[in-house]
């Protein structure tokens, strides 16, 4: 593509694990923006969960926890257990596999709201299996322990890629009239701060960043970032709403 064109661009860094990435990045191609895949994590399994289902209620804190505990989903539909997702991302995860008798709370639901919503629909008699990632939703844990008899099964691990993206992705988002980045949790900020060379983070720190919560942008503020904006949740369409409004903000700055 000829320079020009490549100055003309409004590139967005996406640094989801690759299998995740591409429905995000197809919309991002359809209203104007140049997506660079730019994984900041991979998905590997861990701990594989039990299909011996004894306990009574099972949550679900992700699309990832659903992915890995493929084998326990066809016990779970047989025995009618109550089933828990964390959010629509992860009830849609449940619906790949048949799982559609789905509770879930409306919205992005904290630890402590999900507490509150665990309560309503599983009895103090009723014991429950949290389905994490490792390292993931410790306070739920704990929260839900003082009434319930609590479990918790990490089946995956979000750990830094094996290969190092190239550094020609950064040039090329450096490149850009406007360069943006998609950060979906504190780790994957940690760990593009690593896989990105320390000459391009000042420019990564001053180029506008769309995070899922306040407790990521705080943290990214902190880390010296100067442009930290947030969505109302990681889902691709949240991360897209708020990726447009700073855009069109940023482009009615430029052309005053």
């Amino acid at each position: 593509m000829p320079a020009h064109n490549i100055r003309e661009r409004k590139t967005v860094l996406v640094t989801r694990p690759k299998h995740q990435a591409e429905p995000l990045c197809v919309k991002l191609v359809a209203h104007g923006f140049h997506p660079i895949r730019f994984p900041a994590m991979e998905i590997v399994p861990a701990q594989k969960p039990s299909t011996v289902t004894s306990h009574d209620a099972f949550i679900f804190t992700s699309a990832n926890a659903v992915f890995d505990s493929v084998d326990l989903l066809e016990p779970l539909k047989r025995e009618n257990k109550i089933i828990i997702a964390m959010g629509r991302g992860t009830k849609e995860a449940l619906a790949r596999f048949g799982v559609d008798e789905v509770l879930m709370p409306k919205g992005a639901a904290t630890s402590e709201e999900m507490h509150d919503f665990v309560r309503a629909f599983v009895k103090l008699s009723q014991s429950i299996l949290i389905l994490t990632g490792v390292g993931g939703r410790g306070l739920l844990a704990k929260s839900l322990k003082v009434l319930h008899s609590v479990d918790v099964c990490e089946v995956y691990e979000r750990v830094l890629p094996k290969t190092m993206p190239p550094e020609s992705l950064i040039k090329d988002w450096c490149g850009a009239r406007f360069s943006f980045s998609l950060i979906t949790s504190q780790q994957t900020l940690e760990h593009l701060l690593c896989l990105v060379p320390m000459k391009y983070h000042a420019f990564l720190m001053a180029n506008p960043m769309i995070v899922p919560s306040a407790r990521v942008q705080d943290i990214a503020l902190q880390r010296g970032f100067n442009s930290v904006h947030l969505a109302h949740s990681a889902l691709d369409e949240a991360m897209l709403a708020s990726l447009l409004d700073v855009s069109q903000n940023l482009l009615q700055c430029s052309n005053a």
